[in-house]
């Protein structure tokens, strides 16, 4: 629509000098405007709706301005009709402004005054017009929002069966339980940002002992638990037969960056950690992560601090092992940073926080300790949880 009115308009009246110069006055107005000397030859020979306003006569033979008011309504409500009548007829014209007449002019008139009344009428016409060209243009809107909206919950539908499907599928490749690690209690705690999780931890169960991948992939969601699975993929792939737990994530490395060249930007952070069961050794090689707990049977902490370079960005990155011992009823505590990073503050203390839950609580058996420390801080007031959290604790429960 490329304006609110069309600039053309009806003066009916019997007398034909009278009609004149109503249409003078109306062209003065720079309008289109046709005259009629009777309501009957009017309403047959226009279409309504192409004009703006109707001037017309109030006593005329035949149809009177009344009548003719009363047919314009059952075609067009919302046209403006401007009354013409005479002093003596004031009453009459009372009438017809109930009716709904838009204004009405006494005769003898001047020019002045038709322009006046079809300046308003033209006014009036132009609200309405806009308010039904907004109305319009408002519902087509609102349709198409529903449309849209339509539309976006349905895809919400298939993504959340998609991510629930991803749920179930992830569920496969990692522990739906704590595993039965002989020798030792294990216990632990997971809540991932959605319901797909970029976290992860493996063991592998040896003749010697046991092997333990604990890992965090770059992000959260869909995006972080592909990758994860390509982490997982690559330490199935690796051989992991021999001791040289450097090797081991030399190899793991190597397998992601030649597997996704097109996402250079994804990384993961991993602690490999080896445990002979006979000596008590433990060997570990700590990626990124944030320093795992060891807590002795004497009440000693000792924390397994980064000593390598994150996995999945350098094919030249250098990996390095370190080791200790342990007796019968230590504790080791792994976590990932969702743990502590849940509200703007320095990394640091959110770490030395949390560790120091877990050294409050070393009397307590195992799963206590992971049930209250990973509770306490789920249940804080200004926990807003930023990404996948995972705690996992182990006890050394018998021999070294």
């Amino acid at each position: 629509m490329k304006g609110f009115l069309t600039k053309k308009a009806i003066i009916v009246d019997d007398d034909k000098m009278i009609a004149e110069l109503g249409k003078k006055a109306l062209v003065k107005m720079g309008y289109d405007a046709v005259s009629f000397n009777g309501a009957e030859e009017m309403l047959s020979s226009v279409k309504l709706t192409d004009y703006d306003f109707i001037v017309s006569d109030l006593k005329m033979p035949g149809l009177s301005g009344i009548d003719l008011l009363r047919e314009i309504r059952m075609i067009d409500e919302d046209m403006p009709v401007i009354i013409m009548t005479g002093i003596s007829d004031l009453e009459s014209a009372i009438s017809a402004i109930k009716e709904g007449v838009f204004d009405y002019v006494q005769k003898p008139f001047t020019v002045d005054q038709i322009i006046f009344s079809a300046k308003r009428a033209a006014e009036r016409r132009k609200m309405i017009n806009q308010n039904k060209y907004y109305t319009t243009l408002l519902e087509e809107k609102n349709t198409e929002l529903q449309r849209l909206y339509e539309g976006i919950k349905k895809r919400n539908f298939q993504l959340e069966n998609d991510m629930q499907l991803a749920s179930i599928l992830q569920d496969c490749l990692y522990p739906m339980s704590d595993p039965n690690i002989p020798g030792w209690e294990v216990s632990s705690k997971i809540k991932s940002y959605e319901k797909i999780s970029g976290d992860f931890y493996h063991f592998d169960l040896l003749d010697d002992g046991f092997s333990l991948v604990f890992a965090d992939v770059s992000g959260h969601g869909v995006a972080a638990s592909l990758y994860s699975a390509i982490v997982k993929a690559a330490l199935l792939s690796v051989d992991r037969s021999h001791s040289d737990i450097e090797r081991i994530v030399s190899d793991i490395n190597k397998f992601i960056l030649n597997t996704h060249k097109k996402m250079s930007y994804s990384y993961v952070a991993l602690v490999y950690l080896r445990y002979y069961s006979e000596s008590g050794l433990v060997k570990y090689v700590n990626c990124g992560m944030p320093s795992p707990l060891i807590i002795m049977p004497d009440g000693e902490t000792v924390k397994l601090e980064t000593n390598s370079p994150l996995v999945g960005i350098f094919d030249n990155s250098v990996y390095h092992e370190q080791e200790f011992t342990i007796d019968k009823d230590s504790m080791l505590f792994f976590f990932t940073d969702g743990i502590y990073e849940y509200k703007e503050r320095d990394t640091l203390s959110g770490y030395n926080e949390f560790v120091d839950k877990i050294i409050v609580s070393k009397t307590k058996s195992l799963n206590q300790i992971i049930d209250s420390v990973f509770s306490e801080v789920i249940s804080r007031d200004d926990f807003d949880q930023r990404d996948d959290i995972t705690v996992l604790g182990m006890k050394l429960k018998g021999g070294k």
